[in-house]
């Protein structure tokens, strides 16, 4: 999941094709990716979302070729019946995929610190978690409007290229995994390896941003997520306490904050009013940029973005 995840973002400008195909194959191992789909249609990533949409039946019926298609069909249609339970809606099976209880104390995602806490059932514990996902994401919209950055109206994608849209759709990125983790019904620990991606844009923008730049939130934020996936320490010493830290979900709390922090940094240096030119986006384009942050992430080659001399 993490490999594919960083080739589609890594593919997601030069070769959208196979960056759709990535989160295509990753949707068939889990079902996470679901939740970029819309974001790619957002961001008009029209040719990203197609071949999306369009590996995932190729890769689902792939194994048609070794078990035949009616034991192919049988295990697609159990395992799409337990989303469709997930979801509440009406099934006629026997046979459905192993669903987790929300309030399982493995899970460390809000919805099930909610369900834990409240005794709710589950539905309740999804809207009130879908609450502060809206929260979140009204706090986003206010400080891009903050910044002049748009929130809606991209440009076309072959235009995002050359603007600071292109860097900001990495940050989007890395952070709607991170909430798909937060806010997913269940999460377990086995999970937080996805977290790879959001520390390292995290890491790329603290090395990457201009002097004088306030990188204190990021440093904050990284400080709280590690904290908050580590701590309390195991043994029996702790064992109470870290009872009660997955009981309240306190890792997702910290992950929240640090996606929280990341996406604000990116907002306020991509507004950064230092030689500003206008660019056919419609919007205003920074002269000085911070690095790429999926250069960073990958550790490419390419240096660092140097001031614009006149």
């Amino acid at each position: 999941m993490l490999l594919l995840f960083t080739l589609a973002l890594s593919w997601s400008d030069r070769r959208p094709i196979l960056a759709g195909a990535a989160l295509g194959l990753a949707f068939n191992i889990k079902y996470m990716p679901i939740t970029l789909l819309p974001y790619l249609l957002l961001r008009r990533r029209w040719r990203m979302a197609g071949a999306f949409v369009a590996s995932i039946a190729f890769f689902a019926l792939i194994p048609a070729l070794s078990m035949g298609w009616t034991a192919n069909l049988g295990a697609l249609a159990t395992a799409y019946g337990g989303v469709a339970k997930l979801l509440s809606l009406p099934i006629h099976r026997i046979t459905l995929a192993h669903l987790v209880p929300m309030d399982d104390i493995r899970s460390i995602s809000l919805p099930s610190g909610i369900a834990r806490l409240t005794g709710w059932p589950d539905g309740s514990a999804l809207a009130a978690s879908a609450t502060l996902g809206l929260l979140f994401m009204a706090l986003a919209a206010h400080a891009y409007e903050r910044a002049g950055l748009p929130i809606l109206r991209w440009p076309a994608a072959t235009k995002q290229a050359s603007t600071p849209l292109s860097t900001l759709f990495a940050v989007e990125y890395v952070t709607i995994i991170l909430l798909t983790l937060i806010f997913s019904p269940f999460a377990n620990t086995a999970h937080l390896y996805l977290l790879v991606l959001i520390n390292a844009a995290a890491a790329a923008w603290l090395i990457s941003l201009p002097p004088g730049s306030n990188r204190w939130p990021l440093v904050v934020g990284m400080a709280a997520m590690y904290i908050g996936i580590t701590w309390p320490p195991g043994g029996d010493r702790f064992r109470a306490a870290e009872t009660a830290a997955k009981w309240i979900s306190v890792p997702a709390w910290c992950m929240l904050l640090n996606g929280a922090m990341l996406l604000g940094t990116a907002v306020r240096a991509l507004a950064r009013p230092v030689g500003q030119t206008q660019t056919s986006a419609g919007f205003v384009t920074p002269v000085l940029l911070p690095a790429s942050t999926l250069d960073a992430m990958l550790l490419a080659s390419r240096s660092p973005r140097q001031p614009a001399t006149t």
